[in-house]
């Protein structure tokens, strides 16, 4: 699906057999240091927060093109 931000895709963990999903910011966005920082930050936020109704941040990063993502916790509908 994708939002004003970015791209969130459906993604399988390989080694894992799970499910995830990888939001990605949007191209045209990452020209914009400040919603780069944004973006980390939320990240960097969710990845410290542990409760049963927020997902959980596994990993994040840069695509090969400099778009930063963000590794989670798939949840259905």
């Amino acid at each position: 699906s994708s939002g004003g931000w970015g791209e969130v895709f459906l993604a399988r963990h390989l080694s894992l057999n799970k499910k995830l999903a990888i939001k990605i910011l949007h191209l045209n966005l990452i020209s914009d240091p400040e919603r780069v920082k944004r973006f980390q930050a939320e990240a960097e936020s969710a990845s410290c927060l542990k409760h049963a109704n927020i997902v959980s941040v596994h990993d994040y990063g840069l695509t090969g093109d400099g778009r930063p993502f963000i590794v989670m916790e798939l949840v259905e509908g």
